[in-house]
């Protein structure tokens, strides 16, 4: 299993960002995908890229303003993600800790790389559109 933890600070207030982020409707922000799709209403999701590769979610845990869990898949990796969101100093914190677990045979600093360049890009995505919210 490959961990990866990303934190990041925000000026917008703790709900704005919660919302954003947990959003299913609003992906026009994120870079990473083109459409999420809803399987089932408040407990699983898909995640479509560019390329047409899916990322299937599921909730697992959802206490609003505080803390967001998933268990997500798709034909290369599994794993679990959780978001915890507070608020310190009059900004929003949010720490996002990835599990991944291959279902390839695949080199664990691939998969590193690949997690840490996600998360960089969705908290620059995630930035980005709270700048315009």
């Amino acid at each position: 299993m490959i961990t990866k933890k990303k934190i990041g600070a925000f000026e917008q207030d703790i709900k704005e960002v919660w919302l954003l982020v947990t959003s299913l409707t609003n992906d026009i922000w994120r870079s990473d995908i083109v459409q999420i799709k809803v399987i089932e209403e408040g407990q699983r999701f898909l995640e479509i890229d560019g390329k047409g590769n899916q990322m299937e979610f599921r909730i697992v845990h959802c206490k609003p303003f505080e803390r967001y869990e998933l268990d997500f898949e798709n034909e290369n990796l599994k794993g679990h993600w959780i978001g915890e969101f507070s608020v310190y100093e009059g900004k929003t914190i949010l720490i996002f800790t990835e599990e991944v677990e291959p279902k390839k045979k695949l080199p664990t600093f691939i998969i590193g790389y690949y997690l840490k360049c996600q998360q960089k890009r969705y908290f620059k995505d995630l930035k980005k559109a709270l700048k315009k919210y």
